[in-house]
């Protein structure tokens, strides 16, 4: 009775496909599971048109990514947007010829309790109301070679007097008309206590104050920068 030699080096090939087709299952599971989700929101019915305000268009599309690891994408075209909020794993990116445009009605923005850290400063003429809110969020980015316009020129007087060289100091002695009263946005973006945050290549334009407010958290900024205008 003949007995048949096994083949050292064919065992170990067989071994060797199994691990690969292992790994590239394991692989394959990955992208899909992490395939971020593409959130237009024009298809939830933004204009982008900045007449017609998208405030609640990009509010449904936000809330539709918020948790499952997706973009937003605005794509070319002029947003007019009251407050809008990011949830959690969501990337806001602005393609290129896209602007975010805040509006000129203090209405449209959130209430002044928004969350409990939130302020304004009657002295330098700024309210307690923002472009975009991130609270208490993790993993979220904005990013894209867009525009975020704080549209100051909505709520400054066309000639500044800078006392303290910085326009916002003298928010009031600046304001539309002249008019003392006449308060504007506060910090555009803020983040209260998120972790995970990276804002990369979006220019911001106009801001009628500090563009970015990071309060607490965990912040990483990776490969980041922004330009202003």
């Amino acid at each position: 009775r003949c007995l048949r030699r096994e083949n050292p080096k064919s065992k170990e090939s067989a071994e060797m496909m199994k691990r690969f087709g292992f790994l590239l299952m394991c692989v394959c599971g990955l992208s899909s599971l992490y395939a971020a989700e593409i959130y237009d929101v024009r298809s939830f019915g933004a204009k982008g048109d900045g007449v017609v305000k998208d405030t609640a268009a990009i509010q449904k599309a936000l809330d539709a990514c918020a948790g499952k690891g997706g973009r937003v994408i605005l794509p070319r075209g002029t947003y007019l947007s009251g407050s809008i909020y990011v949830g959690s794993d969501t990337e806001l990116h602005l393609e290129e010829g896209a602007v975010l445009l805040g509006s000129p009605d203090l209405n449209d923005y959130n209430v002044d309790d928004a969350y409990p850290q939130n302020h304004g400063s009657v002295r330098e003429g700024w309210s307690a109301k923002h472009l975009i809110l991130v609270l208490e969020k993790k993993n979220v980015k904005i990013t894209g070679g867009g525009t975020i316009d704080g549209n100051g020129r909505a709520f400054f007087d066309e000639k500044i007097v800078c006392r303290h060289k910085k326009g916002w100091r003298n928010g009031a002695r600046n304001a539309k008309g002249k008019r003392s009263e006449q308060r504007r946005p506060g910090q555009e973006i803020v983040f209260i206590e998120c972790a995970d945050v990276e804002v990369r290549d979006v220019t911001f334009k106009d801001m009628s104050c500090w563009s970015c407010l990071f309060h607490d958290g965990l912040l990483r900024i990776v490969d980041s920068h922004h330009h202003l205008t």
